[in-house]
């Protein structure tokens, strides 16, 4: 896979929008961009993979395939101690669990821990169902796809 960087317009975008979004914020991103470039730049450290440290959790969905059933225990686990939760989609598949789990942050008004779930273009645009619910109706929506 190609590593494709972000532009600075990508993150001025970002913080532009970051501010006013509600939990949990779905992220679309080009494909080939990596999740540690966001994280460093919001929190200002780099994130572990699969592991809460310094305030910063980050997950992979599709290492948590069929069910999800696991990860919605390790975002609800991390979301006790974590500033920031990262969700990297990886796949073009969402479990219903955790679209369910979303659905339900998305009706608190909790400000902290911010919950980020990150997608590329074409997982997302082909994704299943609970993925296209996702991103167009629970939660805020940021578009980091830049029109020319």
């Amino acid at each position: 896979m190609v590593d494709t960087p972000y532009l600075p317009r990508q993150f001025a975008t970002l913080d532009a929008e970051i501010s006013s979004a509600a939990n949990p914020v779905c992220i679309l991103v080009y494909d080939g961009q990596r999740v540690g470039p966001l994280i460093e730049h919001l929190c200002g450290r780099s994130g572990e993979y699969e592991r809460l440290a310094d305030g910063v959790a980050w997950f992979r969905v599709s290492n948590y395939l069929p069910t999800g059933n696991n990860l919605v225990k390790r975002i609800t686990d991390a979301a006790q101690a974590a500033d920031w939760v990262f969700v990297h989609l990886g796949c073009h598949i969402l479990p219903e669990s955790i679209l369910h789990l979303m659905k339900f942050i998305a009706c608190q008004n909790a400000e902290k821990p911010r919950l980020l779930i990150v997608g590329e273009q074409t997982d997302v645009i082909h994704g299943n169902d609970a993925m296209l619910e996702l991103f167009e109706r629970v939660g805020s929506f940021i578009n980091l796809r830049l029109k020319s």
